[in-house]
């Protein structure tokens, strides 16, 4: 869309405001992606795309699975 990646830009969101309208006018899932190791901030992203209209979630686990390895990690050096 022009944007270099700038997912945030008022086009770039009015874009995935109309394909998340077209697929429910076609009775179509929106599939929308949480990659957040953070459960606070998967949990605020999950809402946001429910509040813009998806169905169903992809989760990062493997993110999740690292980061929490690697917090663990972390403690037990200390």
């Amino acid at each position: 869309l022009g944007h270099a990646g700038d997912y945030l830009a008022s086009e770039v969101q009015a874009g995935i405001d109309r394909m998340i309208g077209a697929a429910h006018a076609y009775r179509l899932p929106v599939i929308a992606p949480i990659f957040n190791h953070d459960s606070v901030e998967a949990c605020r992203q999950r809402n946001h795309w429910q509040a813009r209209g998806a169905d169903l979630f992809v989760i990062g686990t493997d993110k999740i699975l690292v980061a929490n390895a690697l917090v663990t990690y972390s403690n037990a050096l200390r």
